[in-house]
């Protein structure tokens, strides 16, 4: 069963969010991350170490201001969707508080389109990319990091449905990419996720150190 907890202001809304797994850790829980390994994780959320404090980082920052622009644009291009956002809201199922997300939008439909899904997940990102290597990554995809994210995002809601809504920004180009995920064609994903995850998870629980996860990607 979903569950919502709605917190006042951000600083009730971090400490919800300590208490748990976000959409942001999934890939480096399970090894798939390019940035943080499971066991630096893993020493942030146990407080063993002191979590990096990314206020006054230029692309954060960019991303946060960012954020309500491309949600509106999401909104223009896409008028058949319903679009709400609740900042400080976390959503998770009953059965394992845990593992949580917090929404860039929440999408409905009257009307559905795809896959008679009506109840989904908007994602927003930002990336700036400056290789050909980086731009491949999301060449006719999303990267794995991202797609982790998002099949946490179906865990947490159990949702029809999430699209991910990219600006993607190149020295001389910038562009919208979008990915439509449907639920029933991640399933596969998504149990091996939760089952990477819950291991994880229980670590955490046991205060008992994971064994290195070296990137799978």
């Amino acid at each position: 069963m979903l569950k919502r907890i709605h917190y006042k202001n951000r600083e009730e809304w971090l400490a919800g969010r300590s208490a748990g797994l976000g959409a942001s850790n999934a890939a480096a829980a399970v090894g798939m991350s390019k940035w943080e390994t499971n066991v630096s994780l893993w020493e942030h959320i146990t407080g063993k170490t002191k979590s990096d404090n990314l206020i006054g980082n230029a692309a954060v920052e960019f991303g946060t201001r960012a954020e309500p622009v491309i949600r509106e644009m999401f909104k223009l291009k896409h008028p058949e969707y319903k679009v709400k956002y609740h900042q400080y809201d976390i959503l998770y199922q009953s059965e394992r508080p845990w593992l949580r997300a917090t929404l860039d939008g929440e999408l409905t439909t009257d009307t559905p389109k795809r896959f008679g899904a009506k109840n989904g997940v908007l994602e927003i990102k930002t990336a700036t990319l400056r290789t050909k290597a980086q731009w491949d990554d999301w060449n006719g995809k999303m990267p794995q990091n991202y797609y982790c994210q998002v099949c946490h995002q179906l865990l947490a809601t159990d949702w029809d449905y999430v699209i991910l809504f990219a600006l993607l920004m190149g020295d001389r180009e910038w562009c919208i990419r979008e990915f439509f995920v449907d639920k029933e064609d991640a399933e596969e994903d998504m149990a091996w996720l939760l089952k990477e995850e819950t291991d994880f998870w229980g670590y955490v629980e046991r205060n008992e150190r994971p064994p290195e996860k070296l990137p799978m990607i």
